[in-house]
């Protein structure tokens, strides 16, 4: 006999809503100075919810050869966006000025400081209310690759802007939940401490979030 009926998969829909694919914002914050991040932000397409990967190797244990995990990495480093393309192509010179700020000179193709190079990605999971219900966080991330953007008489769609992000590491919340171990665990982002009292800060914001949107 099976374990589960319809009626409880039924049930569990009625209860709580499935996640829907096309229900997300973003929220950029680049290096740049006077540019308008929120209206990047806005015309996003498609986003990727970041992904983890075990590390590991195959052991040898007498006559047996076993996969032992010595580690999780973050899955790829890189995460791929597009955006809408707006008709002055701000957009799109954007993402430009921010490669750009990358490297710092053109001529001797000197590279400028890291802090002066990274921005962050805030990834919002959104209900059909339009309230936020899960959140990915992108730290220290920077456009790796701007895409070609291809033109064409025959053609009379909207242009797209395709961008590959690298960041050093993401983390996860649910809002209204207890930080995940990934927060609370999170070293490069200050230790515990440091994962503790930015899981406070974030919960204060999300409240904020919520009075301003009210």
């Amino acid at each position: 006999m099976a374990y589960f009926k319809l009626n409880d998969f039924i049930g569990q829909i009625q209860g709580q809503d499935l996640a829907r694919a096309n229900r997300f914002e973003i929220v950029l914050t680049s290096p740049l100075r006077f540019t308008d991040d929120r209206k990047v932000s806005l015309l996003v397409e498609e986003a990727q919810v970041p992904g983890l990967q075990t590390k590991w190797t195959a052991t040898p244990i007498g006559p047996w050869t076993e996969n032992r995990v010595h580690g999780i990495e973050y899955f790829g480093e890189t995460a791929a966006f597009t955006f809408y393309c707006d008709d002055t192509w701000d957009v799109r010179t954007y993402f430009e000025e921010w490669m750009g700020r990358i490297q710092a000179d053109p001529r001797s193709k000197e590279v400028a400081f890291y802090d002066d190079m990274v921005g962050q990605i805030d990834m919002h999971a959104l209900d059909r209310e339009d309230n936020r219900t899960a959140r990915w966080k992108f730290y220290d991330a920077f456009p790796r690759l701007l895409n070609i953007t291809p033109m064409a008489q025959g053609g009379d769609g909207v242009v797209r802007v395709a961008v590959t992000f690298a960041f050093r590491h993401w983390e996860s919340r649910v809002v209204g939940g207890d930080p995940n171990i990934f927060d609370l665990l999170n070293f490069r982002n200050g230790g515990l401490k440091g994962a503790i009292n930015g899981a406070i800060k974030d919960s204060i914001n999300d409240r904020l979030d919520k009075i301003f949107d009210t």
